[in-house]
C-alpha cells in the first residue's frame, strides 16, 4: 500500500492536496467510465427506438399502467407517422371510399378522421388474416399492428440531440427551466408551444421502442400566441388545445420533435409568457423569440 510520509520542505497543506488527490483521481476516472458505458448503451440502443426517439434517461425511471385512451393515442400517433405503413393507409382510404356511394367525395378532414377513429382496429384484424394480393406485410408491420404494451416506462428527464429535458412538476419552482417545447410542423413552418407533464418510454413486443413527451399545448389560434408590436412571441397556457381528455386528442409528440424553449412571464398581463428559443447543450439565446 503506497503511504505519504509529510515532508519538512513542502509545505503542510500542499502535502493534504497530495493525499486528496490521490483518492480524487480513481474517482474521476470512474466518472468517465460511467459517462463512456452509457454512451455505448445509448449507440447500441439507438437502432431499437423509433423515429431517432432515443437518448439517456435522467432521474428517476417508474413504470405506468396506461389507460385505454392514453393507450389508443400513443398507438394512434406513432402508426400515422409510420412511412412503412403508408400502402396499407392507401388500402384502407380506398375500402372506405368504396363503402360510399359514388356521389360522396371524401375530403381531406373526413379521411382523416375515419383514419384516427377507424384505422387502428381495422389494421390489427387486416394484418392477421391478410394473404396475397394485398400490400406487402413485413414483420415490422406485424408487431406495430398489435399495439403497444400497456406497461410503460416513465422519466423525470431526457437528454436528447444536445437537449436537457425535465417534466414540469420537476422543474416548476426552480430558477432553471428544461419543461417548455415547441413542436414545429413539417408543412408551413407553423409552431406549437408546450409544457411537458410526461416523459414515457413505450414498447412493441419488446421490439421496437418509443420515446414521447405528452404535453400542454396552448391553442394555436389568437387566443393562445400572439406577437407584441415589437415582433416577439407570447403564448398563453390558460388556453389548452389536445389536452388528452378526449380520445381524439392529440397529446403526444416524439421526443426527436420537439426543441426547447425558454418562458418568461409578462408583468403587465400574467397570463401571458415570451417564448425564448433554446440552443444545443443548455446554451440559449438570450434574444426573446421574434416572428420573422
Amino acid at each position: 500500500m503506497l503511504e505519504i510520509k509529510h515532508n519538512p520542505r513542502v509545505p503542510l497543506r500542499r502535502d493534504l492536496l497530495l493525499r486528496k488527490g490521490f483518492h480524487f483521481v480513481p474517482n474521476i476516472w470512474r466518472g468517465i467510465a460511467k459517462i463512456l458505458e452509457q454512451m455505448h448503451s445509448h449507440l447500441k440502443m439507438k437502432n431499437v427506438f423509433m423515429f431517432s426517439s432515443g437518448g439517456i434517461a435522467l432521474g428517476k425511471v417508474s413504470s405506468l399502467v396506461l389507460d385505454e385512451k392514453s393507450l389508443t393515442q400513443v398507438h394512434r400517433y406513432v402508426l400515422r407517422h409510420c412511412d412503412s405503413l403508408i400502402p396499407l393507409r392507401e388500402h384502407f382510404k380506398d375500402g372506405e371510399k368504396r363503402k360510399r356511394r359514388v356521389q360522396i367525395h371524401l375530403i381531406t378532414w373526413d379521411v382523416e378522421k375515419l383514419i384516427n377513429e377507424k384505422f387502428l382496429e381495422w389494421l390489427r384484424v387486416t394484418v392477421s388474416v391478410m394473404g396475397d394480393g394485398g400490400p406487402e406485410v413485413t414483420e415490422e408491420i406485424k408487431v406495430l399492428a398489435k399495439g403497444p404494451n400497456k406497461i410503460a416506462r416513465t422519466y423525470k428527464g431526457f437528454f436528447i440531440n444536445g437537449y436537457t429535458f425535465h417534466i414540469k412538476t420537476r422543474d416548476e419552482n426552480k430558477k432553471t427551466q428544461n419543461y417548455g417545447v415547441v413542436n414545429s410542423t413539417e408543412i408551413g413552418s407553423f409552431n406549437y408551444y408546450g409544457k411537458i407533464n410526461d416523459i414515457i418510454e413505450i414498447n412493441y413486443s419488446y421490439k421496437f421502442k418509443v420515446i414521447l413527451f405528452k404535453c400542454d399545448w396552448e391553442n394555436t389560434t389568437g387566443t393562445g400566441i400572439k406577437q407584441d408590436h415589437f415582433g416577439y412571441t407570447l403564448v398563453n397556457f390558460s388556453r389548452l388545445i389536445h389536452t388528452g381528455d378526449k380520445l381524439e386528442d392529440d397529446p403526444f409528440v416524439f421526443s426527436s420533435q420537439d426543441e426547447p424553449v425558454y418562458y418568461i412571464q409578462d408583468l403587465k398581463n400574467t397570463n401571458w409568457n415570451f417564448v425564448v428559443r433554446m440552443r444545443p447543450r443548455d446554451v440559449y439565446d438570450s434574444s426573446i423569440s421574434r416572428s420573422k
